[in-house]
């Protein structure tokens, strides 16, 4: 293989041992010129991701070479703005944090609490609220992949389990990446801590704010549903239906008409699952262009 391209054997060894001018070079090969002022100034609004898919497009590299794009942005990354957060840092600090926390036999207390205050003060290295931390930590969702399902019910688990503190603080920074889940999160981990009706108030609160975002009270509405909560989370969700239908918010709609036909089917055949399916089929089919499939009984 040519000196100013890494060889196949990349893919096990990884990129650290290669120079900036083989990778590169490999990029080239494939179709990719980069410089390291222009990678630099692209980063102060993108992160490796953002880089892989404007390198993809008509990349050459196929079998071990058909991955390289992501190593490759990771590896510059580090070279050449290693001083700044990106998702693959702080990607790799949560997962060791949750490795740790659902370690059997249990890890060391004092391991936990180093990892949590690493993971933790990151914090103030992220993006503020705007597309950039929208981009971070949507790729932050990418690269954890399958283990966003563990990383979704860990507090609540961890709070199954008698671990309260452990629980808290690890959803006060699930909060802290997802604000839509803000108070929801913590809800699930204190039901699970034996305070279920002091949650479901909670819920309620954050489900009727009508100064949250509309997500954040989809969130609450979820678990009041995961609570069984049908009663509570009918009328809220078919207010916030409404508000979606004056505003000519589709997307929004779409969202909320499947959790009421969620509650609809957990009433059974009754007059009063008949008259929820009419109003929300009522209020669908003011909206503009509507896409959902009707809201029938199976």
């Amino acid at each position: 293989m040519a000196a100013d391209r890494v060889d196949k054997s990349w893919g096990s060894k990884g990129l650290g041992g290669y120079t900036v001018e083989a990778i590169l070079g490999t990029l080239k090969h494939y179709g990719v010129s980069v410089t390291e002022a222009a990678f630099k100034a692209s980063a102060e609004k993108m992160y490796p991701l953002d880089f892989v898919r404007q390198w993809v497009v008509g990349w050459k590299g196929t079998g071990q070479f058909g991955s390289f794009p992501l190593a490759a942005a990771d590896e510059l990354w580090h070279r050449w703005v290693g001083e700044k957060l990106n998702p693959d840092h702080l990607t790799h600090e949560l997962m060791t944090l949750m490795a740790l926390l659902t370690a059997q036999p249990r890890s060391d207390t004092a391991e936990v609490t180093k990892a949590f205050e690493v993971l933790e003060g990151h914090k103030a290295e992220m993006p503020g609220p705007g597309d950039l931390r929208e981009q971070f930590v949507a790729e932050m969702v990418f690269r954890m992949d399958d283990a966003l399902s563990t990383f979704n019910r860990l507090g609540e688990t961890l709070a199954g389990q008698g671990r309260g503190e452990e629980a808290l603080r690890f959803v006060a920074f699930e909060e802290f990446l997802f604000p839509v889940r803000e108070g929801s999160a913590t809800a699930l981990v204190k039901a699970a801590l034996g305070k279920k009706e002091e949650a479901i108030a909670d819920l309620i609160k954050i489900a009727d704010d009508a100064k949250r975002d509309p997500h954040a009270r989809l969130s609450a509405v979820d678990a009041l549903l995961h609570f069984e909560e049908i009663a509570k989370a009918k009328p809220v969700t078919l207010a916030m239906l409404e508000l979606a239908q004056e505003g000519k918010d589709l997307e929004l709609a779409v969202e909320l008409a499947e959790r009421l036909r969620f509650i609809a089917n957990s009433l059974g055949p009754s007059p009063e699952r008949a008259e929820l399916l009419a109003r929300v089929m009522a209020l669908i089919d003011q909206l503009e262009g509507p896409t959902i499939g009707r809201l029938e009984d199976p």
